[in-house]
């Protein structure tokens, strides 16, 4: 009986760390991303406000040439 409590105790013990490890990997997971997430957020904000820049641009220029042909 007392190698079957060892036994069981291992496994337990075993389990629990396989658990722990598992949380962690999740815990990571979910960083990683959350953290991708953000990169993902910059990358549109960063996109937007080069459209943006463009867009006004492009209304300058043609403000411009407008402006000359008048």
């Amino acid at each position: 009986m007392l190698g079957v409590g060892v036994i069981v105790g291992v496994t337990l013990g075993v389990g629990v760390v396989v658990g722990v490890l598992v949380g962690v990997t999740d815990c990571v997971g979910v960083l990683v991303g959350v953290i991708l997430g953000v990169g993902v957020t910059v990358s549109v904000t960063v996109g937007v406000t080069v459209v943006v820049g463009v867009t006004v641009a492009v209304g300058v220029i043609v403000g411009v040439l407008v402006g000359v042909t008048d």
